[in-house]
């Protein structure tokens, strides 16, 4: 499976600032964004961002949307969140900690969604790819703005990153990575896409 890292961040590293929700996508990145989103066959994120975003993870440009994913360790995600709204497939991973605070009946019910219980105390990323593999996925986006992106960095899962760096000093707020990264990972600086002040780094993981 090859896997694509997307993030958005200020010029000092900051994602949102004291952990609002805060915009820092200008249009031509929002598009650009959602052709990326176009060319995947599955959308990863965390339950903090649907928090943080609510976002619907949804593509306009295309009719058959990739499956959205996200991992949620101890259970939060709102039944009513906009990633359940539509005929979308969602694949919500909860771990066996949290499967056991939340009903996932009201989940379970609704033909678009599946729910897979995965780690004891947070979800098991390796066995999340496994089963996103074994559903037909070759490529997938992960868009987060808070650990999933350290973390499978850190696992060694991503082969790819998109950077878009804003024109702008957030001065506070989350971190691209919001703890250090527990090794070091060698980057291949495969292109830069420019759209007036902001700048978009596209890497390769080496490996």
């Amino acid at each position: 499976m090859h896997i694509i890292y997307n993030a958005v961040t200020s010029l000092d590293g900051r994602t949102t600032p004291g952990g609002v929700d805060y915009d820092l996508m200008s249009r031509a990145d929002k598009y650009r964004i959602n052709e990326l989103r176009g060319s995947v066959d599955a959308l990863m994120t965390d339950v903090e961002t649907i928090k943080l975003k609510d976002s619907s993870l949804s593509v306009r440009s295309r009719v058959d949307e990739p499956i959205k994913v996200v991992v949620d360790d101890k259970g939060e995600i709102s039944e009513d969140a906009r990633v359940f709204q539509g005929d979308g497939r969602v694949v919500v991973f909860f771990s066996r900690s949290a499967s056991k605070k939340k009903k996932k009946g009201g989940l379970e019910e609704r033909d678009n969604v599946e729910v897979i219980v995965s780690g004891d105390y947070v979800v098991n990323i390796g066995s999340v790819l496994t089963a996103l593999h074994n559903r037909g996925v070759e490529t997938l986006l992960v868009e987060s703005y808070n650990s999933l992106g350290r973390r499978m960095l850190n696992e060694g899962f991503i082969d790819e990153l998109y950077i878009s760096i804003m024109p702008v000093l957030l001065g506070e707020g989350h971190t691209i990575f919001d703890r250090k990264i527990e090794k070091e990972i060698s980057l291949s600086l495969e292109g830069i896409l420019q759209y007036g002040n902001q700048v978009i780094l596209h890497y390769l993981v080496k490996k």
